[in-house]
């Protein structure tokens, strides 16, 4: 895990009550973790716990830093050997949010025997049903298996697929995989792949754009290659989301001829009660198709509000003449009126039935 903004100087909700955290303590924590806990064989190397439980080390900080985090000065922190299940918890967010202990200016014993006069960042914890002392912080970032300079799948349980699988499922997916050469490590392929179906699920949930998730690679060129993908994929899903809504407008457009009348005598729906409903109409989803408890498809969410306002204005409606001298439409004029339309015909129909 890289990233993970982890406390904030200021009045936090400590163990003994509110307690003051100086940007000193934090710059001090994040100084002391270069003296004492980086390098290949550091003198103690600060572990990752699980709700401030003390039985088992669930992982190890490998950096600390002081960074500026949403403009607040934060300290950030790195982790890794991080167990499987663990991963799985943090990114399905059953783990939320961070927390540290540190020890007090001169409670820590350093190489030298002497104490240090300024705290000592001792754990990481990731809480899950304990709420953190600094509130407002960013989620947790995602938990990765690491390889070399590039990320190659999530912890999610599930076998890494061969180079052509994903380089199909790319294309499936709409890319154009034609600048995908071997210099790309297969490693970059697959978050790629993950961003992008990402992104659609959020999309589809949202009915809004959404950018596709951000990775970062050590290595420039790959980070490069990665955000030009990402780019095209987010401009396929601005496109794919504007033709959806345009789809969606006309069918909107066709519905309101047909209960308003469009200039016909007879109409089941005033353009003042038509005008109340669109906009709730132009949101609703024209795409998947909803199935019920006895497995049958029924149609679009869109045509499901469409039969609901088709069976509530049922009884048409007379729309007031245009002409001069006209006062109302007699029974039989109104059937001849009715069967000259093929919406008049489907109103007949419908009274019928």
């Amino acid at each position: 895990m890289v990233g993970i903004a982890s406390f904030r100087p200021g009045v936090q909700s400590g163990n003994n009550g509110p307690e003051d955290y100086p940007l000193t303590d934090l710059r001090a924590i994040a100084d002391n973790f270069k003296k004492f806990s980086s390098g290949e064989r550091p003198f103690y190397r600060p572990y990752i716990s699980l709700n401030h439980d003390d039985g088992l080390a669930f992982g190890r900080v490998t950096n600390a830093a002081l960074n500026d985090v949403d403009g607040e000065p934060t300290l950030v922190l790195d982790g890794n050997n991080i167990p499987l299940p663990v991963g799985s918890w943090i990114n399905s967010g059953q783990l939320t949010a961070p927390s540290i202990e540190f020890w007090p200016a001169g409670t820590f014993i350093g190489p030298d025997g002497q104490p240090v006069n300024s705290p000592v960042l001792k754990c990481l914890t990731l809480l899950g049903n304990k709420p953190p002392a600094v509130k407002g912080l960013p989620d947790l970032p995602i938990a990765t298996f690491a390889h070399r300079d590039a990320i190659v799948r999530r912890f999610d349980g599930a076998a890494v697929p061969d180079r052509k699988t994903v380089i199909d499922q790319l294309m499936t997916e709409g890319m154009d995989v034609a600048g995908i050469t071997d210099a790309i490590p297969h490693a970059f392929l697959i978050v790629a792949l993950d961003a992008i179906r990402k992104a659609k699920i959020q999309t589809t949930r949202r009915a809004e754009y959404v950018t596709p998730v951000s990775v970062e690679f050590t290595d420039p060129a790959l980070s490069r290659q990665f955000n030009a993908l990402r780019e095209q994929t987010a401009r396929e899903l601005r496109d794919s989301i504007d033709r959806r809504k345009a789809i969606v407008a006309g069918k909107v457009r066709e519905f309101r001829d047909e209960m308003t009348g469009a200039g016909q005598a007879v109409a089941f729906m005033s353009a003042a009660q038509f005008q109340a409903v669109e906009p709730r109409l132009l949101k609703l989803d024209d795409v998947a198709v909803r199935k019920f408890a006895d497995g049958q498809a029924t149609g679009t969410v869109l045509e499901e509000a469409f039969a609901k306002l088709r069976a509530v204005h049922a009884r048409p409606v007379r729309m007031p003449s245009h002409t001069a001298g006209e006062t109302s439409l007699t029974p039989q004029r109104r059937l001849v009126l009715l069967k000259a339309t093929p919406i008049g015909r489907a109103v007949l129909a419908r009274q019928r039935t």
